[in-house]
């Protein structure tokens, strides 16, 4: 006769679902509150504007650069003077900016290559976050040290004969813009508006003009800062809040269990059986209990003796 028990046809489902909760590994209550966080900050929309911040670092860059020209530039050897120099050194400037932003792009998304695809990197990632931070950083000032040096080497391996010819299109372009009626007009409006600007304000506007790039690339990076410690910062409270409910729905199942087995123990016949399961051989006389016992020593003693 089997220990009678308590139908739970009716929680099947419901208490599936709860012990599924209980026996959740940890990886994935903080997936679950990772995504969480993600949908809650609206994570896209601060892709797009960080994505939108960082490619207007170099655009401002140049637009610097050629704003404080005082109205000369070299570019493939050649010497250009006027707006097109102003031009030329915005160009070069903002391609500048850019190739370093690139590489640093590069970089990170390298790394988040890596702890894509490795267990390895998550996990150091996760136990050294400062370390993997100091590691891209030393990697990002070695590829803008060295940046430098490949693009001057690049260059040098272009013949004379090409570089001839680039500076003396370059010429030319200077030439047309130079000469251009409407670049002549801007040029006469703007000069007339910055002689009645005063010498301090011109000072201060362009010690701002050259702090503009450093500023906005500062701001981007505490941007985006910002928003990976708020997005870390509610995962936790949400993963934290996922383990309580964990453990507060572990503590009702232990209860329920608990109210379960004192519920059975009313039962009699629940009783005998269970005292049944526990000595089996209760009900045999005591001399074939104790045979049966020295049966089983002897069995024991001759296993060890094999093992051995």
């Amino acid at each position: 006769m089997q220990i009678s028990a308590i139908s739970n046809q009716g929680f099947t489902g419901r208490r599936t679902n709860i012990d599924n909760v209980i026996a959740q590994d940890d990886s994935v209550l903080r997936e679950v509150a990772v995504n969480a966080a993600l949908q809650h900050s609206d994570d896209k929309k601060h892709k797009k504007i960080n994505n939108a911040l960082w490619y207007s670092v170099p655009i401002v860059a140049g637009l610097a650069a050629g704003i404080l020209n005082k109205g000369q530039s070299t570019l493939f050897h050649k010497t250009i003077t006027g707006t097109a120099a102003k031009l030329a050194s915005g160009l070069k400037h903002a391609a500048g900016w850019g190739i370093a932003l690139g590489a640093a792009d590069a970089i990170v998304g390298g790394k988040n290559l890596l702890t894509k695809h490795s267990e390895e990197a998550r996990e150091f990632e996760k136990k050294h976050p400062f370390a993997m931070f100091a590691g891209l950083l030393g990697t990002g000032l070695a590829v803008l040290a060295v940046l430098p040096k490949g693009i001057s080497k690049l260059y040098s391996k272009i013949s004379p004969k090409v570089i001839g010819n680039l500076a003396a299109k370059t010429g030319k372009i200077a030439d047309s813009i130079n000469n251009n009626n409407f670049v002549k007009k801007a040029n006469k409006f703007f000069g007339n508006i910055g002689k009645k600007v005063p010498s301090v304000a011109k000072e201060a506007g362009k010690t701002a003009l050259s702090w503009a790039p450093d500023a906005l690339l500062i701001g981007t990076l505490i941007h985006s800062l910002n928003h990976g410690f708020s997005v870390g910062r509610e995962a936790n409270e949400n993963y934290n809040y996922l383990k309580d409910k964990q453990m507060d729905l572990a503590k009702a199942r232990i209860n329920e269990l608990k109210m379960e087995n004192d519920f059975l123990r009313q039962f009699p016949e629940n009783e005998e059986h269970l005292k049944l399961r526990k000595r089996p051989l209760a009900d045999l006389p005591e001399e074939i209990q104790e045979k049966l016992a020295a049966i089983q020593n002897e069995s024991q003693a001759t296993e060890e003796i094999i093992e051995e």
